[in-house]
């Protein structure tokens, strides 16, 4: 952030994918673009938005422009919520060599956010299979996701007396 503040390169000349894959840095000129035109969303925007720990701001502003982009599927079978819940992983972060003493929390509390406006959006997501690997959840075990991520997840996933909900797709 200091340095794009000494430095504006993020504008809304910028495609959405491109503002979307600056997270935090490039929020406002992400809000900007989305309330100039709202049609450049597509259904791919929000999944970029949610493996890119986006800010909630801009997440809740994409829902809400695309509510059917939270069943929108990628070429692996993923929905936004599998993203969400990878996005904050420590296993991501190294292998995108992210450093993990600069941005924890912050894409801690993104990852959170995300995966909260999501489930609310479609609290049946976290029931769905996708790829090789399972659920939301089992994604964000995998990519060793915060607890938070996790304990949002196990909840959507589990009935009022702890029983398992049935999952949906491989």
């Amino acid at each position: 952030p200091a340095l794009l503040a000494a430095h504006p390169i993020c504008d809304t000349t910028w495609s959405l994918h491109d503002l979307l894959k600056a997270g935090r840095a490039a929020e406002s000129a992400t809000l900007t673009l989305l309330e100039r035109t709202p049609d450049v969303a597509n259904n791919t925007s929000l999944r970029v938005a949610a493996a890119h720990a986006a800010p909630a701001t801009v997440i809740a502003k994409l829902i809400a422009y695309m509510p059917g982009s939270v069943h929108a599927k990628d070429g692996q079978g993923l929905l936004p919520l599998h993203h969400a819940a990878m996005a904050g992983g420590a296993r991501r972060k190294i292998a995108h060599l992210v450093s993990l003493a600069q941005q924890s929390e912050e894409v801690t509390k993104a990852a959170v956010e995300a995966v909260r406006l999501l489930l609310e959006a479609s609290p049946d997501a976290a029931l769905v299979k996708g790829g090789n690997k399972g659920t939301a959840l089992d994604y964000a075990k995998h990519y060793q996701a915060p607890q938070e991520v996790r304990d949002l997840l196990y909840a959507s996933m589990h009935d009022a007396f702890g029983n398992p909900l049935w999952t949906q797709g491989r």
